[in-house]
Protein backbone atom coordinates (compact mmCIF):
# COMPACT_ATOMS: atom_id res chain seq x y z
CA UNK A 1 0.00 0.00 0.00
CA UNK A 2 1.18 3.60 -0.46
CA UNK A 3 2.19 5.86 1.84
CA UNK A 4 -0.84 7.53 3.17
CA UNK A 5 -0.10 11.16 4.24
CA UNK A 6 -3.49 11.73 5.73
CA UNK A 7 -3.44 10.93 9.78
CA UNK A 8 -6.51 8.87 9.30
CA UNK A 9 -4.49 5.50 8.23
CA UNK A 10 -3.59 5.70 12.22
CA UNK A 11 -7.44 5.91 13.11
CA UNK A 12 -7.77 2.80 11.11
CA UNK A 13 -5.24 1.12 13.11
CA UNK A 14 -6.89 2.12 16.60
CA UNK A 15 -10.35 0.69 14.55
CA UNK A 16 -8.99 -2.41 14.39
CA UNK A 17 -7.05 -2.37 17.90
CA UNK A 18 -10.16 -1.55 19.44
CA UNK A 19 -12.71 -3.84 17.67
CA UNK A 20 -10.31 -6.47 18.73
CA UNK A 21 -9.35 -6.06 21.94
CA UNK A 22 -12.78 -5.22 23.32
CA UNK A 23 -14.13 -8.04 25.52
CA UNK A 24 -17.60 -6.45 25.14
CA UNK A 25 -18.12 -7.58 21.76
CA UNK A 26 -19.52 -10.67 20.80
CA UNK A 27 -17.32 -13.21 18.69
CA UNK A 28 -19.90 -13.40 16.35
CA UNK A 29 -20.34 -9.60 16.11
CA UNK A 30 -17.04 -9.29 15.88
CA UNK A 31 -16.53 -11.58 12.97
CA UNK A 32 -19.32 -9.92 10.94
CA UNK A 33 -17.20 -6.73 10.92
CA UNK A 34 -14.14 -7.83 10.08
CA UNK A 35 -15.56 -9.63 7.31
CA UNK A 36 -17.33 -6.29 6.52
CA UNK A 37 -14.34 -4.75 6.89
CA UNK A 38 -12.58 -7.36 4.33
CA UNK A 39 -14.91 -6.76 1.89
CA UNK A 40 -14.52 -3.29 1.99
CA UNK A 41 -10.91 -2.99 1.29
CA UNK A 42 -11.15 -5.62 -1.31
CA UNK A 43 -13.76 -3.05 -3.12
CA UNK A 44 -11.20 -0.06 -2.90
CA UNK A 45 -12.80 1.41 -0.05
CA UNK A 46 -10.76 4.60 0.98
CA UNK A 47 -9.59 4.51 4.34
CA UNK A 48 -11.53 7.44 5.76
CA UNK A 49 -14.40 5.37 5.15
CA UNK A 50 -13.25 1.89 6.80
CA UNK A 51 -13.02 4.43 9.81
CA UNK A 52 -16.26 5.79 9.84
CA UNK A 53 -17.75 2.54 9.20
CA UNK A 54 -16.20 0.49 12.13
CA UNK A 55 -16.35 3.52 14.38
CA UNK A 56 -20.29 3.43 13.26
CA UNK A 57 -20.65 -0.36 14.18
CA UNK A 58 -18.39 -0.21 17.61
CA UNK A 59 -20.89 2.68 18.35
CA UNK A 60 -23.83 0.79 17.52
CA UNK A 61 -22.96 -2.64 18.89
CA UNK A 62 -21.99 -1.13 22.57
CA UNK A 63 -25.38 0.92 22.58
CA UNK A 64 -27.87 -2.41 21.41
CA UNK A 65 -26.11 -5.14 22.65
CA UNK A 66 -27.05 -7.72 20.74
CA UNK A 67 -25.86 -9.88 17.83
CA UNK A 68 -26.28 -8.12 14.34
CA UNK A 69 -28.27 -11.11 13.28
CA UNK A 70 -30.94 -10.49 16.34
CA UNK A 71 -31.38 -6.87 16.07
CA UNK A 72 -34.66 -5.81 15.40
CA UNK A 73 -36.31 -2.55 14.08
CA UNK A 74 -37.04 -1.19 17.43
CA UNK A 75 -32.98 -1.59 18.14
CA UNK A 76 -31.98 0.66 15.63
CA UNK A 77 -34.92 3.43 16.43
CA UNK A 78 -33.52 3.31 20.20
CA UNK A 79 -29.87 4.02 19.02
CA UNK A 80 -31.12 6.82 16.42
CA UNK A 81 -33.08 8.40 18.95
CA UNK A 82 -30.16 8.19 21.22
CA UNK A 83 -27.93 9.61 18.99
CA UNK A 84 -30.18 12.81 18.15
CA UNK A 85 -30.98 13.53 21.77
CA UNK A 86 -26.91 14.37 22.15
CA UNK A 87 -27.85 16.99 19.24
CA UNK A 88 -25.47 15.50 16.40
CA UNK A 89 -25.66 17.22 13.21
CA UNK A 90 -28.32 15.79 10.66
CA UNK A 91 -25.13 14.59 8.59
CA UNK A 92 -23.94 12.38 11.25
CA UNK A 93 -27.21 11.12 12.48
CA UNK A 94 -27.74 10.39 8.16
CA UNK A 95 -24.10 8.89 8.45
CA UNK A 96 -24.96 6.30 10.81
CA UNK A 97 -27.76 5.13 8.60
CA UNK A 98 -25.70 5.01 5.84
CA UNK A 99 -23.01 2.89 7.23
CA UNK A 100 -25.78 0.41 8.96
CA UNK A 101 -27.96 0.30 5.80
CA UNK A 102 -24.65 -0.94 3.37
CA UNK A 103 -23.99 -3.26 6.33
CA UNK A 104 -26.90 -5.08 7.17
CA UNK A 105 -27.65 -5.37 3.15
CA UNK A 106 -23.61 -7.24 2.65
CA UNK A 107 -24.98 -9.43 6.45
CA UNK A 108 -27.83 -10.17 4.26
CA UNK A 109 -26.18 -10.90 1.02
CA UNK A 110 -28.78 -8.60 -0.66
CA UNK A 111 -29.86 -5.56 -2.86
CA UNK A 112 -32.30 -4.90 -0.68
CA UNK A 113 -32.16 -3.48 3.13
CA UNK A 114 -33.91 -5.96 5.72
CA UNK A 115 -36.47 -4.94 7.46
CA UNK A 116 -34.01 -3.82 10.40
CA UNK A 117 -33.15 -0.80 8.41
CA UNK A 118 -35.18 -0.41 5.62
CA UNK A 119 -37.14 2.41 7.63
CA UNK A 120 -33.77 4.70 7.93
CA UNK A 121 -34.25 7.65 5.75
CA UNK A 122 -30.81 8.94 4.58
CA UNK A 123 -30.33 12.58 3.79
CA UNK A 124 -28.40 12.49 0.35
CA UNK A 125 -25.65 14.92 1.03
CA UNK A 126 -25.83 18.28 -0.85
CA UNK A 127 -23.28 20.47 -1.64
CA UNK A 128 -23.33 23.89 0.59
CA UNK A 129 -20.32 25.31 -1.89
CA UNK A 130 -21.88 28.01 -3.82
CA UNK A 131 -20.12 28.94 -7.28
CA UNK A 132 -18.74 32.11 -5.62
CA UNK A 133 -16.79 29.98 -3.53
CA UNK A 134 -15.07 27.88 -5.88
CA UNK A 135 -11.52 28.84 -6.77
CA UNK A 136 -11.02 30.43 -10.61
CA UNK A 137 -8.20 30.60 -12.46
CA UNK A 138 -7.14 34.45 -11.53
CA UNK A 139 -7.17 32.72 -7.55
CA UNK A 140 -4.60 30.37 -8.87
CA UNK A 141 -2.34 32.25 -10.54
CA UNK A 142 -2.82 34.97 -7.39
CA UNK A 143 -1.69 31.91 -5.39
CA UNK A 144 1.18 30.57 -7.42
CA UNK A 145 2.18 34.31 -7.60
CA UNK A 146 2.01 34.47 -4.13
CA UNK A 147 5.06 31.88 -2.93
CA UNK A 148 8.98 31.74 -3.98
CA UNK A 149 9.10 28.31 -2.96
CA UNK A 150 9.48 26.24 -6.04
CA UNK A 151 8.18 22.77 -4.08
CA UNK A 152 4.89 24.92 -3.18
CA UNK A 153 4.36 26.20 -6.93
CA UNK A 154 4.45 22.86 -8.13
CA UNK A 155 1.90 21.96 -5.30
CA UNK A 156 -0.45 24.20 -6.25
CA UNK A 157 -0.14 24.11 -10.06
CA UNK A 158 -0.82 20.37 -9.53
CA UNK A 159 -3.63 20.92 -7.09
CA UNK A 160 -5.08 22.82 -9.91
CA UNK A 161 -4.62 21.39 -13.24
CA UNK A 162 -4.90 17.39 -11.93
CA UNK A 163 -8.13 17.95 -9.23
CA UNK A 164 -6.80 15.12 -7.34
CA UNK A 165 -6.97 13.89 -4.04
CA UNK A 166 -4.38 15.23 -1.66
CA UNK A 167 -3.51 11.70 -0.79
CA UNK A 168 -3.05 10.82 -4.64
CA UNK A 169 -0.87 14.24 -5.32
CA UNK A 170 0.90 13.79 -1.55
CA UNK A 171 1.99 10.13 -2.67
CA UNK A 172 3.53 10.95 -5.76
CA UNK A 173 7.13 9.53 -6.20
CA UNK A 174 9.66 10.93 -8.56
CA UNK A 175 9.53 7.44 -10.29
CA UNK A 176 5.97 8.70 -11.05
CA UNK A 177 5.91 11.74 -12.76
CA UNK A 178 7.31 10.96 -16.72
CA UNK A 179 7.87 13.90 -18.88
CA UNK A 180 7.57 14.04 -22.78
CA UNK A 181 7.42 16.53 -25.32
CA UNK A 182 4.04 17.98 -24.26
CA UNK A 183 4.26 18.06 -21.06
CA UNK A 184 4.06 15.13 -18.27
CA UNK A 185 2.11 11.86 -17.03
CA UNK A 186 1.57 11.22 -13.79
CA UNK A 187 0.28 8.14 -11.94
CA UNK A 188 -2.26 8.49 -9.86
CA UNK A 189 -3.01 5.92 -6.79
CA UNK A 190 -6.36 6.41 -5.55
CA UNK A 191 -9.51 4.73 -4.39
CA UNK A 192 -10.21 3.04 -7.69
CA UNK A 193 -6.57 1.93 -8.23
CA UNK A 194 -3.74 3.54 -10.68
CA UNK A 195 -4.83 5.54 -13.29
CA UNK A 196 -2.34 7.71 -15.67
CA UNK A 197 -3.16 11.51 -16.17
CA UNK A 198 -1.63 14.23 -18.48
CA UNK A 199 -0.52 17.39 -17.36
CA UNK A 200 0.32 20.20 -19.70
CA UNK A 201 0.33 23.65 -17.86
CA UNK A 202 1.62 22.58 -14.63
CA UNK A 203 4.79 20.08 -16.02
CA UNK A 204 6.94 23.02 -16.21
CA UNK A 205 6.47 23.94 -12.61
CA UNK A 206 6.85 20.22 -11.59
CA UNK A 207 10.15 19.99 -13.47
CA UNK A 208 11.63 23.81 -11.81
CA UNK A 209 11.23 22.01 -8.64
CA UNK A 210 12.15 18.20 -9.56
CA UNK A 211 15.32 20.13 -11.21
CA UNK A 212 15.94 21.61 -7.62
CA UNK A 213 14.86 18.33 -5.50
CA UNK A 214 17.08 17.78 -2.74
CA UNK A 215 16.97 14.07 -3.23
CA UNK A 216 15.74 13.97 -7.24
CA UNK A 217 18.54 11.19 -8.06
CA UNK A 218 16.91 8.71 -5.97
CA UNK A 219 13.31 7.47 -8.06
CA UNK A 220 11.32 6.31 -4.94
CA UNK A 221 12.10 9.60 -3.03
CA UNK A 222 8.56 11.28 -2.59
CA UNK A 223 8.29 14.29 -5.27
CA UNK A 224 6.67 16.96 -1.97
CA UNK A 225 8.69 16.06 1.11
CA UNK A 226 9.54 18.14 4.08
CA UNK A 227 12.71 20.22 3.55
CA UNK A 228 13.51 21.91 7.05
CA UNK A 229 11.76 19.69 9.92
CA UNK A 230 11.37 16.18 9.43
CA UNK A 231 13.88 16.82 6.11
CA UNK A 232 13.11 14.31 3.46
CA UNK A 233 9.96 12.65 5.19
CA UNK A 234 6.76 12.53 2.53
CA UNK A 235 4.55 15.95 3.56
CA UNK A 236 1.76 15.22 5.54
CA UNK A 237 -1.41 16.70 5.37
CA UNK A 238 -1.37 19.22 7.89
CA UNK A 239 1.65 20.70 6.17
CA UNK A 240 0.03 21.07 2.51
CA UNK A 241 -2.97 22.42 4.24
CA UNK A 242 -0.58 25.23 6.15
CA UNK A 243 1.38 25.90 2.99
CA UNK A 244 -1.99 26.78 0.96
CA UNK A 245 -3.12 28.64 3.52
CA UNK A 246 0.18 30.84 3.81
CA UNK A 247 -0.33 31.11 0.10
CA UNK A 248 -3.55 32.54 0.24
CA UNK A 249 -3.25 34.82 2.97
CA UNK A 250 -0.30 36.59 0.94
CA UNK A 251 -2.30 36.16 -2.32
CA UNK A 252 -5.33 37.76 -1.03
CA UNK A 253 -7.79 35.15 -1.81
CA UNK A 254 -10.63 35.08 0.49
CA UNK A 255 -12.09 31.79 -0.19
CA UNK A 256 -11.70 28.59 1.27
CA UNK A 257 -8.20 27.16 -0.12
CA UNK A 258 -7.66 23.92 1.04
CA UNK A 259 -7.04 20.63 -0.62
CA UNK A 260 -10.40 19.87 -1.34
CA UNK A 261 -11.82 22.93 -2.76
CA UNK A 262 -8.80 22.69 -5.51
CA UNK A 263 -10.24 19.23 -6.26
CA UNK A 264 -14.12 20.11 -6.41
CA UNK A 265 -13.43 23.69 -7.77
CA UNK A 266 -11.36 21.86 -10.85
CA UNK A 267 -13.89 19.41 -11.10
CA UNK A 268 -16.54 22.03 -11.67
CA UNK A 269 -14.48 23.94 -14.57
CA UNK A 270 -13.82 20.57 -15.81
CA UNK A 271 -17.70 20.18 -16.18
CA UNK A 272 -17.83 22.64 -19.39
CA UNK A 273 -15.79 20.44 -21.31
CA UNK A 274 -15.63 16.69 -20.37
CA UNK A 275 -18.78 14.03 -20.16
CA UNK A 276 -19.80 12.58 -17.22
CA UNK A 277 -18.08 9.13 -17.82
CA UNK A 278 -14.97 11.11 -19.15
CA UNK A 279 -14.94 13.12 -15.61
CA UNK A 280 -15.62 10.02 -13.49
CA UNK A 281 -12.25 8.18 -15.49
CA UNK A 282 -10.17 12.00 -14.88
CA UNK A 283 -11.01 12.38 -11.07
CA UNK A 284 -10.35 8.36 -10.24
CA UNK A 285 -14.43 7.72 -9.32
CA UNK A 286 -16.25 4.28 -10.77
CA UNK A 287 -18.71 4.45 -13.26
CA UNK A 288 -21.22 3.95 -10.85
CA UNK A 289 -20.19 6.99 -8.94
CA UNK A 290 -22.98 9.68 -8.30
CA UNK A 291 -20.10 12.44 -7.71
CA UNK A 292 -19.61 13.54 -11.12
CA UNK A 293 -23.23 14.84 -11.46
CA UNK A 294 -22.71 16.72 -7.65
CA UNK A 295 -19.92 18.47 -9.30
CA UNK A 296 -21.79 19.30 -12.73
CA UNK A 297 -24.65 21.13 -11.21
CA UNK A 298 -22.39 24.06 -10.08
CA UNK A 299 -21.33 24.60 -13.81
CA UNK A 300 -25.20 25.19 -14.18
CA UNK A 301 -23.58 28.94 -15.15
CA UNK A 302 -22.67 27.16 -18.59
CA UNK A 303 -26.24 26.06 -18.89
CA UNK A 304 -27.65 29.81 -18.47
CA UNK A 305 -25.59 30.94 -21.16
CA UNK A 306 -26.34 28.21 -23.85
CA UNK A 307 -30.37 29.34 -22.90
CA UNK A 308 -29.25 33.05 -23.12
CA UNK A 309 -27.16 32.20 -26.26
CA UNK A 310 -30.22 30.36 -27.78
CA UNK A 311 -32.45 33.10 -27.51
CA UNK A 312 -29.65 35.68 -28.92
CA UNK A 313 -29.11 37.37 -25.63
CA UNK A 314 -25.18 37.17 -25.43
CA UNK A 315 -22.56 36.45 -27.52
CA UNK A 316 -20.62 33.25 -28.28
CA UNK A 317 -17.92 33.36 -25.35
CA UNK A 318 -15.06 31.02 -25.26
CA UNK A 319 -13.52 31.09 -21.63
CA UNK A 320 -9.92 31.75 -22.00
CA UNK A 321 -7.36 29.72 -20.07
CA UNK A 322 -5.09 31.78 -18.57
CA UNK A 323 -2.68 29.33 -17.01
CA UNK A 324 -2.18 28.31 -20.62
CA UNK A 325 1.78 27.72 -21.25
CA UNK A 326 2.23 30.25 -24.18
CA UNK A 327 4.32 29.57 -26.75
CA UNK A 328 7.40 31.68 -28.33
CA UNK A 329 6.53 32.71 -31.98
CA UNK A 330 10.76 32.86 -32.37
CA UNK A 331 11.78 30.05 -30.62
CA UNK A 332 8.97 27.76 -30.21
CA UNK A 333 9.92 27.58 -26.21
CA UNK A 334 6.70 27.34 -23.94
CA UNK A 335 6.80 29.85 -21.08
CA UNK A 336 5.00 30.55 -17.99
CA UNK A 337 1.70 32.16 -18.64
CA UNK A 338 2.74 35.62 -16.65
CA UNK A 339 6.03 35.65 -18.34
CA UNK A 340 6.58 39.13 -20.21
CA UNK A 341 9.75 37.70 -22.32
CA UNK A 342 10.69 33.86 -23.27
CA UNK A 343 13.03 31.95 -21.25
CA UNK A 344 14.88 31.34 -24.16
CA UNK A 345 15.60 33.96 -26.72
CA UNK A 346 13.99 36.49 -24.49
CA UNK A 347 11.40 37.62 -27.28
CA UNK A 348 8.59 40.23 -25.59
CA UNK A 349 5.73 38.01 -25.09
CA UNK A 350 3.30 40.25 -24.05
CA UNK A 351 1.89 43.73 -25.56
CA UNK A 352 3.10 45.44 -22.67
CA UNK A 353 6.70 44.02 -22.93
CA UNK A 354 6.46 44.76 -26.54
CA UNK A 355 5.58 48.09 -26.50
CA UNK A 356 8.40 48.74 -23.44
CA UNK A 357 10.89 47.16 -25.50
CA UNK A 358 10.02 49.75 -28.41
CA UNK A 359 10.02 52.70 -26.25
CA UNK A 360 13.43 51.59 -24.92
CA UNK A 361 14.58 50.71 -28.31
CA UNK A 362 13.66 54.15 -29.68
CA UNK A 363 15.35 55.97 -26.60
CA UNK A 364 19.28 54.24 -27.15
CA UNK A 365 18.31 55.38 -30.93
CA UNK A 366 17.73 58.47 -30.19
CA UNK A 367 20.99 58.53 -27.41
CA UNK A 368 23.06 57.17 -30.08
CA UNK A 369 21.78 59.82 -32.65
CA UNK A 370 22.48 62.45 -29.75
CA UNK A 371 25.71 61.33 -29.23
CA UNK A 372 26.96 61.43 -32.75
CA UNK A 373 25.88 64.67 -32.73
CA UNK A 374 27.67 65.74 -30.07
CA UNK A 375 31.26 63.87 -31.62
CA UNK A 376 30.59 65.69 -34.30
CA UNK A 377 30.26 69.17 -32.94
CA UNK A 378 33.32 68.76 -30.39
CA UNK A 379 35.49 66.88 -32.86
CA UNK A 380 38.34 69.43 -33.16
CA UNK A 381 38.30 69.60 -29.29
CA UNK A 382 38.53 66.29 -27.78
CA UNK A 383 38.89 67.67 -23.69
CA UNK A 384 35.96 69.57 -24.21
CA UNK A 385 34.23 66.43 -25.61
CA UNK A 386 35.30 64.10 -22.98
CA UNK A 387 33.80 66.83 -20.11
CA UNK A 388 31.06 67.37 -22.09
CA UNK A 389 29.82 63.56 -22.04
CA UNK A 390 31.05 63.39 -18.21
CA UNK A 391 29.06 66.04 -16.88
CA UNK A 392 25.91 64.32 -19.11
CA UNK A 393 26.53 61.07 -17.53
CA UNK A 394 26.39 62.74 -14.30
CA UNK A 395 23.49 64.92 -14.93
CA UNK A 396 25.16 68.24 -14.35
CA UNK A 397 25.50 70.00 -17.87
CA UNK A 398 23.62 70.03 -20.98
CA UNK A 399 25.16 69.49 -23.98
Amino acid sequence: MREYIHPYERSLERELCLLNEDPAISKENRELMLGFYRHNQLNNISIPRLVKQLGTLRLVVDYVKKSFLEVERVDYEDFMLHQMEKKLSPATISTYGEVLKVFHKWVAKSETCPPCVSWIKCNSKKSKKLPEDLLTQEDVKKLLGATSSPRDKALIALLWETGARIGELGGLDIKDAAFDELGCKLSLDGKTGMRRIRIVNAASELLAWLNKHPMNQDPNAPIFLNIYDNFGQRMLHRNIVKILQVSARKAGVKKPVNPHQFRHSRATYMAQFLTEAQLKEYFGWVQESKMAANYVHLSGKQVDDAILRMHGLIKEDKQEDILKRVSCPRCKKLNESNNSHCDQCWLPLTQKAAVEAEENKRKEETGIIALMKLINKYRDNPERLAETIRLIETGGAQA
